[in-house]
């Protein structure tokens, strides 16, 4: 995945090992998967840079859901993490949009705003922004190409990690990243011409 100056970084920006999460705020297995990542975050603070990427699976804001509406409030919920981000508040949007699960009506989200001391005219100036909907559609794109039609996965410098993995899993996964950083295909690429 590549990053663009609209990707809220938890981490240093330079690096040598990303963890790009694909994910939605309505989805239990991605609320896991951000709990487990957690102590990781904390863990790696200094050497690991952090990146979401918006899945919301509803067929509002992401065409590639039609037919599939389980997640009814997960477009605004996007929205709301991405206009906290544009206060700088991202990262803390994304622990209490995760925490409140599942109350995460447009009330609820904007209350979450409310309490997390946001400018609520920004805020609600920001909502009905519609470049915010453009900002999921390249994420979507993006991991559409990559073959994902659901939400978690987890890359950690291109290696993919499917579902909602412990921070056991993670944590090896980014142990060895950090003994060789090359991303993954590289050391494929690499490894296979030996």
């Amino acid at each position: 995945f590549q990053l663009d100056d609209e990707d809220y970084v938890h981490g240093p920006a330079d690096a040598k090992v990303t963890v790009v999460k694909v994910a939605d705020f309505e989805c239990a297995y991605c609320r896991y998967l951000a709990m487990t990542m957690e102590p990781l975050k904390t863990k790696y603070k200094d050497k690991v840079r952090f990146v979401m990427k918006h899945f919301p699976m509803n067929p509002t804001c992401n065409r590639y859901m039609q037919g599939y509406d389980k997640h009814p409030n997960a477009c605004n919920a996007h929205a709301t993490g991405l206009c906290a981000g544009r206060q700088n508040k991202f990262w803390e949007m994304h622990d209490k949009l995760y925490a409140n699960q599942p109350n995460l009506d447009p009330a609820a989200n904007r209350k979450a705003a409310e309490e997390l001391g946001l400018d609520m005219a920004k805020y609600d100036a920001c909502i009905k922004d519609t470049s915010i909907w453009q900002k999921f559609n390249k994420d979507i794109d993006a991991a559409v190409r990559a073959g994902i039609n659901g939400a978690p996965r987890t890359y950690i410098n291109g290696m993919l990690v499917t579902g909602s993995a412990t921070t056991q899993i993670l944590d090896y996964m980014v142990q060895k990243a950090l003994e060789d950083p090359r991303p993954a295909w590289v050391r494929f690429e690499q490894d296979k011409a030996k």
